[in-house]
């Protein structure tokens, strides 16, 4: 963090880490990727392989191919995949892949469990039990 930043909170009578952890969510951070990016597509109204990304229930609801993201497992979300050209269908489709510091973002935001405001509670997956025959 800028020295300015650090002088700021200090004026303001905030905790430094507190300023320099900043939760990355949906409503703040990822939703306007969305906005800029995606929507034209996956809006209520095209739903795009059944994609709605307009709202963080809708994004976490998921399309045809299932959820589009796996909270803490950034490897194993279709979004970022497909986001980052990582795999097919590369997404956008007539564009290039998201710049670098969206791509941060949406990794940020998978690997912080996919937070839909800073107050919210992470999403943790449950692990799939697996038992074994003696």
């Amino acid at each position: 963090m800028k020295p300015i930043s650090f002088t700021i909170a200090a004026f303001l009578g905030l905790n430094f880490a507190a300023v320099a952890q900043t939760k990355v969510n949906y409503t703040d951070h990822v939703l306007p990727i969305f906005k800029n990016v995606c929507n034209n597509c996956h809006n209520p109204d095209k739903k795009k392989a059944g994609l709605d990304l307009t709202t963080y229930a809708a994004t976490m609801a998921g399309g045809e191919s299932g959820a589009p993201i796996k909270p803490g497992n950034v490897g194993g979300s279709l979004l970022y995949k497909l986001s980052s050209h990582a795999d097919e269908p590369k997404m956008p489709p007539k564009g290039d892949k998201l710049s670098d510091a969206d791509l941060k973002i949406l990794s940020d935001w998978i690997t912080g469990f996919a937070l839909e405001t800073a107050n919210s509670k992470p999403i943790v997956a449950t692990a799939n039990k697996v038992e074994s025959a003696v």
